[in-house]
């Protein structure tokens, strides 16, 4: 349960100062195959008419070994056509199905494509209910991402609603932790909406006092969270509130910190889907801008190590990304687990350079709205 609140706390959490937005995604793992292997085998499986499972999960490492490449458009067609295929089938495989939509929003949102990407998000959740034998954590879950979803994009009276409702049906189901969850989410909304902290870390301090060894995971979660909200935006957090906690801290550090930082809006900025746009002080564009960073977490918490592994497209915006990763602060280790620790805990993450598209006003031409957003995803199991 603790890698699920990981997940679903890593998104909203990593907000970013009004000027630009720093998000970061769910986890995959990255694999030694190449993609000319990958592709023979995905389109091998499609030949002899595999199953739909088979079809999936080859459409799956395929597309994911194009998004690692850079090919994020190559990747969603992959993603696309595979939907077209398989969507019939959510009712007797609903996760299968649910879960060609959930790459296909990770890839979307990394393109700017956040109509898509929303699109995408609901429709895991309607794969998910369709499936014959229904599974209600899995469907709970699959709503708190569409309420994390709605917030991302600017609409958090309705992911309130869908975190309520959750809440009431995981209450109902005996599902605590999931319901735990939820109120961790709700938790974050007045400072969200109003940027409330104090009304956020007063709604996050019963959670810190929930009973239980089961949720366990929840009560660090809380506490992580009050951490980040004491923060302030060029100061490290006070750690005590975690430290003094009678839970034992989790083993894969969890970050708590990350510093302020600033892109800059490209006014007037009207780069249509299909054009590459041309801007000085966009440094030439959001398309085709990403980089893989690798860096070290120290059993401390702070960061070294700080390498751009491989990049695509004008570099401009890098040195504020690479300095936003190595000012950061995770969670330190577990006392025994730092003793055993020599090296610290290496990770990779893509980092994409992007904008969000929109249809403008008094037009039907989709453009991007200007405003810079470094969308993040973990490269590292």
């Amino acid at each position: 349960m603790l890698a699920v609140l990981v997940a679903l706390l890593a998104a909203p959490v990593a907000a970013a100062p009004p000027e630009a937005e720093a998000v970061s995604g769910p986890t995959i793992v990255v694999t030694a195959t190449p993609i000319a292997t990958l592709k023979a085998a995905h389109d091998r499986c499609l030949q002899f008419r595999c199953t739909p499972a088979e079809d999936i999960a080859a459409t799956l490492a395929y597309s994911e070994a194009l998004f690692v490449a850079g090919e994020y458009k190559a990747a969603r067609g992959a993603l696309s056509r595979s939907i077209r295929r398989n969507r019939q089938f959510a009712p007797a495989e609903p996760v299968a199905v649910s879960q060609l939509y959930r790459a296909s929003s990770r890839v979307s949102i990394h393109i700017g494509d956040a109509e898509r990407y929303s699109t995408d998000v609901r429709r895991i959740v309607r794969s998910l209910k369709a499936g014959t034998i229904r599974d209600e954590a899995e469907i709970l879950l699959a709503e708190i991402e569409a309420a994390d979803m709605k917030l991302k994009l600017g609409d958090p009276r309705t992911s309130d609603y869908l975190l309520r409702s959750a809440e009431r049906r995981a209450t109902a189901a005996g599902l605590t932790q999931i319901a735990a969850i939820t109120r961790l989410r709700r938790a974050w909304l007045p400072y969200f909406t109003r940027g409330d902290r104090r009304a956020a870390i007063a709604q996050l301090r019963p959670i810190t006092a929930l009973p239980g060894a089961d949720l366990a995971a929840i009560r660090i979660a809380a506490r992580v969270l009050i951490v980040r909200l004491s923060s302030k935006p060029t100061k490290a957090p006070d750690l005590s509130v975690l430290t003094a906690s009678p839970d034992p801290l989790p083993e894969r550090q969890i970050l708590l910190w990350t510093p302020e930082f600033k892109l800059p809006r490209i006014e007037n900025f009207g780069a249509a889907l299909d054009r590459r746009a041309t801007s000085s002080a966009a440094g030439g564009g959001f398309q085709d801008k990403w980089a893989d960073i690798a860096f070290r977490v120290r059993a401390d918490g702070t960061v070294d190590e700080v390498t751009v592994l491989r990049s695509e497209g004008n570099a401009a915006w890098l040195p504020i990304a690479t300095g936003q990763v190595a000012g950061r602060l995770y969670s330190p280790l577990p006392r025994a687990a730092a003793a055993a620790d020599d090296a610290g805990d290496y990770r990779i993450e893509r980092h994409t350079y992007t904008s969000y598209f929109g249809s403008k006003k008094g037009s039907r031409v989709r453009a991007r709205d200007g405003i810079p957003r470094i969308e993040v995803l973990d490269l590292t199991a």
